[in-house]
């Protein structure tokens, strides 16, 4: 027998083997790598909000949406397509430069995630979303703007180590947007466990609709007490967007209890809860980014 044809017949059954492999297990790499790039929602439904002429009954124009987030399943009650495409591209719904109707248009949406999926993926998924049936086209600028650094006051933090970090058996690799639980207690104070400077700081960015750094170097999770009421916390909503440059003429407010108290009483409250833990905010100008909206369809396909 020829050695030299047996090699030969081995190595090209050995070559076929692989292209048989390649055939059967490229695809599917590509595809997980594909899913990877660009995150879908499996199955999605988007409709108009039905708004209530009932002053007492049923959602308003003027209503907060309502969100609900987990790794299965995502919904967006009464949502501005503003707050949609903050949500989608994580800047403050005051970053959204787009047309007059973003805020005038409410839309429902539930969304159920593909198998596997995880929860950081959803903005992802939600820019997909956006993209694909309100056929939006927009693009992030530079910008400069009013906001504030979260730095450690002259006398030191008064801050508690959170309890809740080491009875925690959450995954090491879980996302803390803000804090493990946020909730209003009876006598007029918001308990936030669990909270990171970096969360604390987005918290407040989140409620004055202003870019809030975190300079306090501060590790770790904190269990937090705010003197501050539900109250405090919808009146800072009602604060000016943030869409000039800090100038002399701009001043910040006010960073001790002995300047005067700015008009809107939910500024003043914020900064005085954030003195009481030994924190203070400064202004500064601060270089971020805002969403440009090129194009958008009020209207979006049909499910």
């Amino acid at each position: 027998m020829n050695h030299t044809s047996v090699l030969d017949g081995r190595l090209a059954l050995m070559a076929n083997c692989l292209l048989l492999c390649a055939l059967i297990h490229l695809p599917g790499a590509a595809f997980c790598q594909a899913s990877e790039a660009e995150p879908r929602f499996e199955v999605a439904s988007i409709r108009l909000t039905v708004l209530s002429s009932n002053p007492g009954r049923g959602l308003h124009r003027t209503d907060a949406a309502i969100v609900s987030e987990s790794a299965g399943r995502v919904s967006y009650s009464n949502a501005t397509l503003r707050a949609l495409l903050a949500r989608a591209y994580s800047v403050q719904p005051s970053e959204v430069i787009g047309p007059e109707w973003l805020d005038s248009t409410h839309y429902d949406i539930v969304a159920k995630l593909p198998p596997g999926a995880r929860k950081e993926q959803i903005p992802d998924m939600l820019k997909n979303l956006l993209t694909e049936r309100f056929e939006v086209s927009a693009h992030l600028e530079a910008h400069e703007v009013r906001g504030y650094a979260l730095l450690i006051g002259k006398n030191g933090v008064r801050l508690t180590k959170s309890k809740a970090t080491a009875a925690s058996t959450a995954d090491t690799e879980q996302v803390l947007p803000i804090s493990r639980s946020l909730s209003f207690t009876p006598d007029g104070h918001v308990e936030v466990i669990g909270a990171t400077m970096e969360g604390l700081a987005r918290l407040f960015a989140k409620w004055m609709d202003r870019p809030v750094t975190n300079r306090t170097e501060l590790p770790g999770e904190f269990d937090i007490t705010l003197n501050m009421s539900i109250q405090d916390v919808v009146a800072l909503r009602g604060l000016p967007a943030p869409t000039g440059q800090l100038t002399a003429s701009q001043p910040g407010p006010p960073t001790s209890a002995e300047d005067t108290a700015p008009e809107n009483s939910g500024l003043a409250s914020i900064f005085a809860a954030v003195r009481d833990l030994g924190l203070k905010l400064v202004p500064e100008r601060v270089d971020t980014k805002r969403l440009v909206v090129d194009k958008a369809s009020r209207a979006p396909t049909e499910n």
